[in-house]
């Protein structure tokens, strides 16, 4: 078997965009956080995090500040928790994730039985489930 390698390896477009949305947000102060890691890439989160962009593993373990929901996306119950507890929240979320997002929710808001292929541990799958009514 032969294996050919692509000219080109790199980051894809979602992931390039997230990490440009939190070095526009990075503070010195360390009150700019990802929920998650920003993407799987242990040397991109130790970067960012020399540049004021750290990691946070919970709405909860921030008493202030901004958080910057990663790559992968979040449910939309995230988005009302940062709310209520005063936070600044940014949207990373890859494009193709958050169509795929508000497509569950419209189909699942439609009334149809809304089915996701994937792997259920996954953080993107994760949160278009949630999207979906967690009754995908």
């Amino acid at each position: 078997m032969q294996v050919i390698l692509a000219d080109y390896l790199g980051f894809c477009y979602g992931v390039k965009r997230a990490i440009k949305i939190a070095r526009e947000n990075a503070s010195p102060d360390g009150d700019a956080n990802t929920l998650g890691p920003i993407i799987h890439n242990p040397q991109m989160v130790e970067r960012l995090k020399s540049e004021g962009v750290g990691t946070v593993d919970h709405v909860e373990d921030m008493e202030q500040g901004t958080i910057i929901v990663r790559s992968h996306g979040v449910g939309p119950e995230i988005y009302e928790h940062a709310e209520k507890r005063g936070l600044r929240l940014v949207d990373a979320t890859c494009p193709h994730v958050r169509k795929a997002q508000l497509s569950a929710k419209e189909l699942h808001d439609d009334g149809y039985r809304v089915v996701i292929v994937g792997e259920k541990e996954h953080p993107e799958v994760q949160s278009i489930y949630e999207w979906s009514g967690r009754e995908a």
